[in-house]
């Protein structure tokens, strides 16, 4: 069974923390003016992903612009931890050191494997120092062959567990990104979200909540948000439209703002102001990732307050 088709690579958000930040796993911080979509300005991002192919091109020409429409945060994933110099996304991490600081934005969030997690959790601790990131997230974990779908996610909650204390002490927090196979029945009614929300230690890990892989996976974003306070510290903001092929109707991606999904009402909850960073993200943007992240930013800051 592959729990993750969908997924290109296990990914980590990574963000440092300083130590007073530790009394809960990571509290909100000071925030900035409020834009009328009710979010801080200065917590909006992008996850770098969304311009993928523009960057495999050209990478300092697709930074810059996206930093030139107003992104003052990135999200870096596709880690190459085990390499002599350290890259995200093909971009070796000094250049994205030399990039943030030119362009002038932030990286507080990067995208490693859970191997690098379990093999290389040096090699995090020190990148994302280096990138002053301050959180860490993965997808998915190590599925084993004949092994049941409860226990994967049983053994994915002990390796947060298990890593997130490691981070923790580090400051970094780790959190977990989901999709939409977590939201699947793994048996007695659970699905495999509902075993790590119950079994991750909020003391040691958090979530990041992908808004559209949540809704592709039949779960309720209000819902989950409203009865797990505290728990996400990070958004994917990640828009859905729905479109019919040879009379089949499916769910697929859409620039932020240009879809159905309620971001107003999401960012209205109670718990939404815990949440550090809303990440811009498309996985399939038309009609490029400069354009829909650019036009994505633009709906979610609207005229600040």
């Amino acid at each position: 069974m592959k729990l993750f088709n969908r997924t290109l690579q296990t990914v980590v958000a990574a963000t440092l923390a300083s130590t007073a930040l530790f009394g809960a796993i990571v509290p909100a911080q000071a925030q900035s003016e409020l834009t009328k979509i009710g979010i801080p300005l200065d917590r909006i991002g992008v996850v770098a992903f969304t311009a993928r192919e523009q960057i495999t091109a050209d990478a300092e020409g697709t930074i810059k612009a996206l930093a030139e429409c107003g992104i003052k945060n990135f999200e870096f994933s596709f880690s190459k931890l085990d390499a002599d110099v350290p890259s995200f996304l093909g971009v070796e991490v000094p250049t994205l050191k030399q990039y943030a600081e030119e362009f002038d934005f932030n990286i507080p969030s990067l995208g490693i494997s859970a191997a690098d997690l379990r093999d290389r959790l040096d090699v995090v601790v020190s990148t994302s120092k280096e990138l002053g990131a301050r959180f860490v997230r993965i997808s998915g974990g190590f599925e084993l062959e004949g092994q049941a779908p409860a226990d994967y996610y049983t053994s994915l909650a002990a390796l947060l567990n298990e890593a997130g204390a490691a981070l923790k002490a580090e400051g970094i927090t780790l959190a977990y990104h989901n999709h939409d196979a977590e939201f699947e029945d793994v048996g007695d009614g659970r699905s495999g979200y509902d075993i790590l929300l119950a079994e991750v230690d909020p003391e040691k890990a958090a979530f990041e909540l992908d808004l559209y892989w949540a809704v592709n996976g039949a779960a309720d974003p209000v819902e989950l948000i409203t009865n797990n306070p505290d728990r996400f510290v990070l958004y994917h903001v990640k828009d859905a439209q729905r479109v019919t092929t040879n009379g089949v109707e499916e769910i697929t991606f859409a620039t932020v703002g240009q879809g159905f999904i309620d971001f107003e009402q999401i960012f209205a909850l109670e718990p939404t102001s815990n949440v550090e960073y809303f990440f811009i993200e498309n996985d399939r943007p038309q009609p490029d990732g400069i354009t829909s992240a650019c036009e994505g930013y633009a709906y979610l800051v609207g005229d600040a307050q």
